[in-house]
This record gives structure tokens, sequence and C-alpha cells, in this order.
């Protein structure tokens, strides 16, 4: 139970970065849900694997919201 408490923190910090960063724009195709926050719940879970158990710092949780999010809303791709 620790553990989903913990993780979920996460949320909080994706959801700063994107009204902080992306704010004002809508996305022109995919799913936020899908493609950010369940992307960065199974990079999550392959770095809890790889380093038995510690979840990652904040800098490094952060690199890969910046890219997760940063991605989706500058994506080129049509359906």
């Amino acid at each position: 139970m620790k553990l989903m408490i913990e993780s979920c923190r996460y949320l909080d910090r994706i959801w700063a970065y994107r009204r902080r960063r992306w704010g004002h724009l809508s996305p022109k195709y995919g799913i936020f849900e899908y493609e950010v926050i369940s992307a960065f719940g199974d990079l999550l879970g392959v770095h809890l694997i790889l380093n038995h158990g510690e979840l990652p710092s904040d800098e490094e949780a952060d690199l890969i919201i910046r890219g997760l999010v940063d991605a989706f809303f500058t994506r080129e791709d049509a359906p």
C-alpha cells in the first residue's frame, strides 16, 4: 500500500508540468491518460524492478515526465 501511495505522488508532478507548460493548448491527437500517464506507469514499474523497489529521484522522474508530456503535445502524426 505504501508503494502505491508513494507512486501516486508522481501524478501531481505530471499534471503540474502539463498545466505549467501546455495549459494553453489542447492536444491535436491522442489520449493523454494512455500516452502519458500509462506510459509513465510502465516506466516506473521497470525502474522499480531494475532498482530493487527504489522509486526514482524527483529529478529522474521529472526528466521522464517532461519527455512524455512534451512529446504528447508536439507530435505531428495524424490518426
